[in-house]
């Protein structure tokens, strides 16, 4: 059973506290991941696949350090990880270091790895400080585009984040050649890998959950419906969906296509109103965040990707586990997992137009469509499996801890 436990403070908890009940591996690399869970996105579903693959390595004693109880922290619990919470909504900068460097002083890993910008200058310092082997952090995407206040945090946090990694990073891992390859550029003197995201493939798709229906979700049961899960968000590109949907209905007369927007976000009531604008609000809902993806991907006849950028999406290789054809931008890390007309349909980024020609074409083929859903699954079965992801992570492990410091 997994320990949860809130790391509090020094003076209240002694180890044996905040381990109560962790049972240990003698002589096992020591790893501890730290991650802010604030949100469930990709960076954070990949994570916890990661932490489930890579546990099961006997050779290994993996735990993780959250700053949110959210539902990173519920899965990675639910998984058997050993989770300690630093509740960042509680404490501010200065104290999350302070109890990140406690921690790592008490149970000595031999490697801290960290997600995102904030925990790469708040864990790699307090690892730094610790004096741990290796300090690893991962590279999920870019930064997508921000406003006001938000901006100006991302600035000093990005700046910081940089200066951290220079000074203290041993190794930095991008879950696309794309971004690997930007990585090595800004940071010559730090190790770069490229390790894909991968899911649990051997995992069926199916839950326990019943099962969604199309009328459950306002959508006849003759429609052509596409699907689109991620965060309501500037780079997730949906206006651009929109955009084409709208071309369908009103220029070529396309008339039973709906649209299924999974997911949450700032832009939501924007993209509500640009419906509204576009004439195409009962051709579209939007569903929120949802716990039931697995079953909405079998609803969906396609599933698109209008992003502006990306790295490796979680969504993206679900949906092609589930068997959904995808049209999806060409940018960022999306090529390197849909090879066009292979395994999947690729079209340029901010194009209505392109965008529209595409789903139309699969909604007039179904022969097209059985052959991308076949394939997808093979492509994604082939080479992005959570188990080769955490292989391929465990050695990256290795090589920085075998380099001389």
């Amino acid at each position: 059973m997994a320990v949860s436990s809130s790391i509090t403070s020094s003076a209240a908890h002694s180890s044996s506290d905040v381990y109560r009940g962790r049972v240990s591996r003698p002589g096992a690399l020591r790893i501890c991941h730290v991650a802010s869970g604030d949100l469930w996105a990709g960076a954070e579903a990949q994570t916890a696949q990661l932490l489930v693959e890579l546990q099961k390595d006997p050779a290994l004693h993996v735990e993780a350090i959250v700053l949110n109880k959210g539902m990173l922290y519920d899965q990675l619990v639910t998984a058997g990880i050993n989770t300690h919470l630093i509740d960042e909504n509680a404490l501010n900068s200065f104290e999350i270091s302070r109890r990140l460097y406690e921690f790592n002083r008490r149970w000595r890993p031999d490697v801290v790895h960290t997600h995102r910008i904030k925990e790469n200058c708040l864990g790699g310092l307090a690892a730094a400080l610790s004096d741990v082997p290796v300090i690893l952090h991962t590279v999920h995407g870019i930064q997508e585009a921000l406003g006001g206040w938000e901006h100006v945090k991302w600035k000093c946090y990005s700046l910081m984040s940089s200066q951290v990694t220079k000074r203290v990073a041993s190794g930095l891992i991008g879950v696309s050649n794309d971004i690997a390859s930007f990585l090595r550029k800004r940071f010559p003197d730090t190790q770069v890998t490229c390790i894909h995201n991968g899911i649990m493939n051997h995992v069926s798709a199916r839950t326990e959950m019943p099962e969604t229906t199309r009328e459950q979700i306002g959508i006849a049961e003759p429609a052509f419906v596409v699907g689109c899960v991620g965060r309501l968000s500037p780079v997730k590109g949906i206006e651009y969906l929109l955009r084409a949907v709208s071309l369908l209905v009103h220029e070529r007369g396309v008339q039973s296509m709906h649209v299924a927007v999974v997911g949450g976000g700032p832009l939501q009531r924007s993209l509500e109103m640009l419906a509204q604008n576009l004439a195409i609000s009962r051709h579209v809902r939007f569903l929120g965040e949802r716990h039931d993806v697995p079953s909405l991907l079998r609803i969906f006849d396609i599933f698109a990707m209008p992003s502006l950028h990306e790295g490796v999406p979680m969504a993206l290789l679900e949906a092609m586990r589930a068997g959904c054809p995808v049209v999806a931008s060409a940018v960022g890390g999306i090529p390197e997992v849909i090879r066009d007309g292979y395994d999947g349909v690729l079209v340029p980024p901010q194009d209505p137009s392109a965008l529209a020609h595409a789903i139309g074409a699969m909604q007039d083929s179904a022969l097209d469509r059985a052959r991308f859903s076949e394939a997808g699954r093979a492509r994604v079965a082939a080479e992005f499996d959570a188990r080769r992801m955490a292989i391929r992570t465990k050695k990256f492990y290795l090589d920085l801890l075998d380099r001389p410091r």
